[in-house]
């Protein structure tokens, strides 16, 4: 189970990068302007450690025999990707910013991401057997954080920035999962 404990050091490692881009965003620093190699490195950063957590995720849900959850950390490894290269090709492709297509993929991905979250938190609560409290409290967060999105999309800024505050925690207890199935 070395991949699930890798998986778990993955998260923390987000939950790293998640701080920063949530500083960067609260300080309305552009590094896709400033420093577009920072910017691009950080969105890589970014995407190779959301793709190794959420896949450490699907081996819990694999392990532990959890079919919603296994499906839903897939479907988040999707969207992360997804999401990741969309904002990469808007700094690479400044000039086609103002196109409308952007704005509803962005729309589209934000609303199945916020489902999904929900989804695996909805499936987490089933892992309280196996992983204890820890199971439940990113559960419950993750369902917050899924409808938090939701609301994003309908909302203000604000509600994206209390959303990516609780994403930093959210890694937090997702890799505590992940270093006790590791154990396990």
């Amino acid at each position: 189970m070395q991949r699930i404990y890798v998986a778990g050091i993955a998260g923390i490692i987000a939950s790293a990068f998640s701080a920063i881009g949530l500083y960067l965003w609260q300080m309305q620093i552009d590094l896709s302007i400033n420093m577009p190699l920072w910017h691009v490195l950080l969105f890589a950063g970014t995407t190779l450690a959301n793709v190794a957590y959420w896949y450490g995720l699907s081996l819990v849900g694999t392990k532990y025999h959890n079919a919603l959850f296994h499906r839903m950390a897939l479907l988040a490894i999707v969207f992360s990707i997804l999401m990741d290269a969309s904002n990469a090709l808007f700094v690479l492709f400044p000039q086609y910013a103002a196109v409308s297509a952007w704005g509803a993929f962005s729309f589209l991905m934000g609303t199945a991401m916020g489902i999904a979250l929900i989804m695996t938190g909805l499936a987490a609560q089933k892992l309280r057997q196996h992983l204890g409290d820890t199971a439940v409290w990113y559960g419950v967060g993750s369902m917050f954080s899924g409808a938090l999105l939701l609301a994003q999309d309908f909302g203000n800024s604000y509600i994206g920035l209390f959303a990516m505050t609780l994403n930093i925690a959210l890694y937090i207890f997702g890799s505590m999962m992940l270093f006790q199935a590791a154990k396990k």
